[in-house]
């Protein structure tokens, strides 16, 4: 199992009590991503981005992506991805596998008693699975972090 490196336990120069755990405000109202609504100065409740992103600690792991095969679906090279190996994959999960000794990222898609692996992207064609494939499902892909800056 992969371990995540020990978070620092100062963050801005205050001590936390648990090294792992990083509240930090969260507003109460939602940002519109079309015409802005009134400005208000409200806190809300604290926001531990662990407890959110994370549901469970022993099996989760992060990993970084590359490549451009899942940009339709949202996830681009540099992204940091939230993989948890205790959820069931499921048709249309995306997925972190070993496949053929290499690791990939791809969403399931379960035909019958077929299994395909596809991108998100028209240029990589869906990778429809044989029983001599070789194939290790690590995870699913809960979260993908995305850095805009």
């Amino acid at each position: 199992m992969i371990e995540p490196d020990p978070l620092p336990h100062l963050l801005l120069g205050h001590a936390t009590a648990n090294p792992r755990r990083i509240p930090r405000p969260l507003l109460n109202h939602r940002a519109t991503c079309g015409f802005p609504s009134p400005a208000e100065d409200h806190m809300g409740q604290d926001l531990d981005l662990g407890a959110k992103l994370i549901r469970n600690p022993l099996a989760t792991f992060f990993v970084q992506a590359e490549g451009n095969s899942m940009e339709g679906l949202g996830i681009f090279a540099g992204d940091i991805l939230v993989v948890d190996r205790s959820v069931e994959a499921k048709d249309g999960a995306i997925i972190m596998c070993l496949l053929d000794g290499g690791y990939t990222i791809k969403r399931l898609v379960l035909r019958g008693r077929r299994a395909e692996l596809h991108s998100g992207h028209p240029d990589h064609p869906p990778i429809i699975l044989s029983q001599e494939t070789e194939l290790q499902i690590w995870g699913v892909v809960l979260w993908s972090i995305t850095k805009h800056g």
